[in-house]
């Protein structure tokens, strides 16, 4: 269901500059790292638990007067399936879940996330000949803790959000592994609420 060791790691730079076409003068740099821990529970049923640590984060630098480069938040409630699947554009990872899409933002951004994955089933079943294969269903605890903000680093500006999610593995007309997701979230800071969420989004 996870990739259960190693590590991913990605870093971006951009440079903007009138010799080039850019209107503005100015940089961003952002990257993010992910550790993954297999856990090895002494229970023949308790299999392919993992630990998934990441850290993301990123700075930007720009000749205008508007700072606000990096936006950070929850998902925007249900995605729509049709919709994702027509225009390609899926959810992306860099969330802070349990507060509203884009409710932070700023020249920096920073975004701890531990996330506890287990699965729950393996299906590996479809239906007569309709293009749609299910594959395993699993499940995950995860904490976020981040924010978006300018001026100087503090923790003060960092924000904490819990939830859980249920994820449903699924093959769609054959060539497009996909994953839906039903998820709660709850942020504890200002701007935190209550988040149930329907996703889709594309697996590698």
């Amino acid at each position: 269901i996870s990739p259960e060791q190693g590590r991913t790691f990605r870093l971006g730079i951009g440079v903007s500059h009138p010799a080039w076409g850019s209107e503005l003068k100015g940089f961003t740099a952002q990257g993010s790292l992910t550790q993954y821990i297999p856990i090895p529970w002494p229970f023949s049923f308790a299999k392919n638990h993992v630990l998934a640590l990441s850290y993301a984060a990123g700075y930007s630098q720009r000749s205008n007067e508007d700072p606000s480069f990096f936006y950070l938040g929850g998902f925007p409630g249900v995605l729509s399936v049709l919709q994702a699947l027509v225009s390609g554009q899926f959810v992306g990872q860099a969330t802070l879940r349990g507060y509203p899409p884009n409710f932070f933002y700023g020249n920096q951004m920073h975004l701890a996330s531990a996330e506890y994955r287990f699965p729950i089933t393996w299906i590996e079943r479809g239906y007569n000949v309709l293009p749609l294969y299910f594959s395993r269903l699993h499940g995950a605890m995860y904490l976020d803790y981040g924010g978006a903000f300018s001026g100087d680093f503090s923790f003060q500006k960092l924000n904490l959000g819990l939830g859980i999610e249920l994820r449903l593995d699924a093959t769609v007309a054959f060539f497009l592994p996909l994953t839906f997701q039903l998820g709660y979230a709850h942020g504890f800071m200002l701007g935190g609420e209550d988040q149930v969420y329907f996703l889709i989004n594309q697996r590698l």
